[in-house]
């Protein structure tokens, strides 16, 4: 099975990349930090188009989005589009392939 992890270098995406390494799955990661770690894509969530092609290239069965933009300022830059854009785009890629989120 193709698991997608998006924010896998974050506090709780560490935790569960570690979690779902005991099991025989192949784990795909997506992240903002340049790394030579095996299956993990650099991308900017922002870059929908990006986005895009790395999730049809995986075919994943399973997508974990724990990617997100937080500012508590009034600075709301690309905010809109990892938040909303790209989880949108997961549901429809999940519902057309049938997966369930």
């Amino acid at each position: 099975m193709n698991i997608l992890i998006t924010g896998s270098t974050g506090f709780l995406g560490k935790e569960v990349k570690l979690a779902l390494k005991k099991y025989k799955h192949k784990l795909f990661f997506i992240g903002k930090k340049k790394t030579k770690e095996k299956n993990y894509f650099y991308c900017r969530l922002e870059n929908l188009k990006k986005v895009k092609f790395i999730t049809n290239l995986i075919e994943p069965d399973i997508i974990i989005n724990l990617a997100a933009v937080i500012n508590f300022q009034k600075k709301t830059k690309n905010m809109y589009e990892v938040n909303a854009l790209v989880p949108k785009f997961f549901a429809e890629y999940c519902k057309k392939k049938k997966n369930i989120l």
